[in-house]
């Protein structure tokens, strides 16, 4: 199996765990002579991915436990194998004679979103809060304090991944948000970033870049 050197470990991790599943099963079923599927046909090649899909499902391949895997797991699995088959040799088995996912496989992975359970929703914080860290920043002695709480009020209005404004754990493409990344204009549309004194009084707009995001682009 190929490797990319621009992706994150991560990600070679993922791939590599999905590839030896798929070595696994192949094997399981007589294919482990013609892991890449090249002697079947498109349709068959689908077939395979298909049953392949239900014994993720299952869990055969995983810490054993009474529920199912979830639907979102197994077709990002199986999306990767796929990704893995197209670098390879060239075709996608999911997508069969055609260029998008073959409609077996949508209503296979329909069926396993209809029967899994509801998800769980995280509640965000509200924007109290992030008004509440602003003003107590303001009466603080520190500096930082009031620059974390500016922080945090761009990163709510952007919506921002934890990753883009504050340090964390793991390999990340995405770059953390430097001084550089910011611009700021007045009303006549000049950047006005380093004038610093007057940024209060004259900031109209301000731009944000995203140096490097998951999709390789700013």
């Amino acid at each position: 199996m190929q490797r990319d050197e621009g992706v994150t470990k991560n990600t070679k991790d993922k791939e590599c765990r999905v590839w030896r599943r798929c070595f696994e099963y192949s094997h399981s079923i007589g294919l482990s002579h013609d892991v890449w599927l090249s002697n079947l046909q498109p349709d068959q090649r689908t077939y395979v991915i298909g049953a392949f899909a239900a014994a993720l499902r299952r869990r055969e391949f995983s810490c054993p436990d009474g529920k199912c895997l979830i639907a979102s797991t197994v077709q990002e699995t199986v999306a990767k194998l796929g990704e893995i088959f197209r670098a390879n040799v060239g075709y996608n088995p999911m997508h069969g004679t055609g260029s998008q996912l073959h409609p077996l496989l949508t209503r296979q992975f329909k069926g396993m979103q209809n029967l899994d359970p509801g998800e769980k929703q995280q509640k965000a914080l509200p924007a109290s809060v992030y008004r509440e860290l602003h003003r107590q920043a303001k009466y603080s002695s520190l500096p930082l304090d009031k620059v974390i709480a500016e922080l945090q009020m761009i990163a709510y209005f952007w919506c921002m991944h934890s990753c883009e404004y504050s340090d964390v754990q793991g390999e990340r493409h995405t770059k953390i948000l430097c001084v550089r990344n910011f611009r700021i204009y007045d009303k006549l549309n000049r950047d006005i970033s380093k004038d610093y004194e007057n940024l209060h009084f004259n900031t109209v707009t301000e731009s944000v870049t995203f140096e490097f995001q998951k999709k390789r682009c700013a």
